[in-house]
């Protein structure tokens, strides 16, 4: 692969990858830092071990696990590099380019059901199974085990999930009307918005701000925890994690925008290394990564066209994009076990180190699900029920934004009535 800075680094860490030294930008993410240094492989797949790397750079796909200082499973695209980091490759036998256990994709070419193996023998069966764990999985336990953190509880008049333009607009608004407003967003403000639409984020009033992510939602009837008055009613309870650990927040009302996700394209060899999301190709380029050189399009939409167009602007040389017709899979064929060589299409041959894939937004209604919501499928994707004000069947839940299939004009206005709805 042919990913490379575009600026030199200025304020250098150094990491510590499978024994070798990784120089790293301090204050980036340690996933772009092994993109920027030419390492797309990552780790392998659970059951046949096969070559993976990051797809989406913004913490929502599994292709960027590492061990890091002892601990498995870490997401390293949400993770900041620093100094003296120890990173490592899980659940392989030698190395990710070298993995032994990679001979189980050699010896099932047609799949391999593990659970009809050896049973009619109840021994071959059982070390069968035990032989299956051991070489399949996603990480050893951790190295040593953290003191427990005590949980934090707070009590908020709105708690709104999801720092793009829509629930900026609905803080803003709420806080003007006087209600106390905690605001969770796990990256940037902005969103998804932020890089594939470059808009202008509102600015109002400060808004407590918390960088934080959404472990879940829970509803019990009664306090449910230590120390905890008792409630007649059923209480909801919003469980987050950041860099302070947990904080568990019984909110007055909850504002969910939690904004759309960018799906997949359905090619051949659309989970190996080097083939990535259009956001993932922005978001690498936002922190000074050109991701490749000769770069192959697949799929259609805005994030898709902004990608091309930023990649382009800086150096790349594209081709493409090429779409399916109707809903048939796309006619790629890829070359390269460990990263994109070569591509085929149409006849046609194309050099290219880096395959950018946009599918269409789809709303992002788990959040929301979890807190009460009703959903409703509208032929092609699910999107929250709410009304303009963004309110649902329950009075205390609202939802607003990408997530309830509202965009542009419609989604702000949305949100401003929200904002207003929410503060009485």
């Amino acid at each position: 692969m042919s990913a490379r800075r575009i600026d030199p680094l200025r304020d250098v860490v150094t990491l510590r990858v499978d024994g070798k030294k990784v120089r790293a930008e301090a204050g980036e993410n340690v996933a772009t830092a092994l993109v920027a240094s030419g390492r797309w492989l990552f780790g392998r797949s659970v059951k046949y071990h096969r070559p993976r790397g990051p797809q989406c750079f913004v913490g929502r796909c599994d292709g960027c696990l590492l061990r890091v200082d002892g601990v498995p499973n870490v997401p390293s695209c949400t993770l900041t590099a620093r100094e003296g980091m120890r990173i490592e490759t899980q659940n392989v036998i030698g190395s990710a380019a070298l993995d032994v256990l990679a001979l189980t994709d050699i010896a099932y070419p047609e799949g391999l059901d593990h659970h009809h193996m050896f049973t009619r023998f109840a021994p071959a069966n059982r070390l069968m199974k035990k032989i299956a764990r051991q070489i399949a999985g996603v990480g050893k336990l951790p190295d040593r085990v953290d003191a427990a953190r005590d949980v934090r509880d707070e009590d908020v008049d709105v708690l709104v999930i999801g720092g793009g333009n829509a629930g900026l607009r609905c803080a803003n608004e709420a806080v003007r009307a006087g209600a106390k407003v905690v605001l969770i967003e796990p990256r940037r403000l902005g969103g998804l918005a932020a890089l594939v639409f470059d808009p202008v984020v509102e600015k109002g009033p400060p808004v407590d701000r918390r960088r934080s992510a959404v472990v879940g939602v829970f509803h019990e009837v009664g306090a449910g925890f230590t120390h905890r008055e008792e409630a007649p009613d059923e209480v909801r309870w919003v469980i987050t994690l950041g860099e302070e650990g947990l904080t568990r927040f019984r909110p007055r009302r909850v504002v969910v925008a939690t904004g759309a996700n960018e799906t997949s394209v359905a090619f051949p060899s659309n989970d190996r290394p080097g083939v990535i999301g259009a956001v993932g190709a922005l978001e690498l380029l936002r922190q000074g990564i050109l991701p490749g050189e000769d770069v192959l399009l697949i799929g259609a939409g805005r994030g898709l066209k902004v990608a091309g167009r930023e990649l382009r602007n800086a150096g790349a040389r594209t081709h493409g994009p090429f779409a399916a017709q109707g809903d048939d899979i796309v006619d790629v064929e890829l070359e390269g076990r460990w990263a994109v060589k070569r591509a085929h299409h149409a006849g046609e041959t194309y050099d290219c180190d880096l395959v950018v894939m946009g599918g269409p937004l789809a709303p992002n209604v788990e959040v929301a699900m979890q807190a009460g919501a009703e959903v409703r499928f509208t032929g092609k994707v699910f999107e929250v029920v709410a009304d303009d004000e963004g309110r649902t069947h329950d009075p205390t839940l609202f939802a607003i934004g990408r997530c309830t299939g509202r965009r542009g004009e419609a989604a702000a206005a949305q949100a401003v009535r929200a904002g207003r709805a929410v503060a009485q």
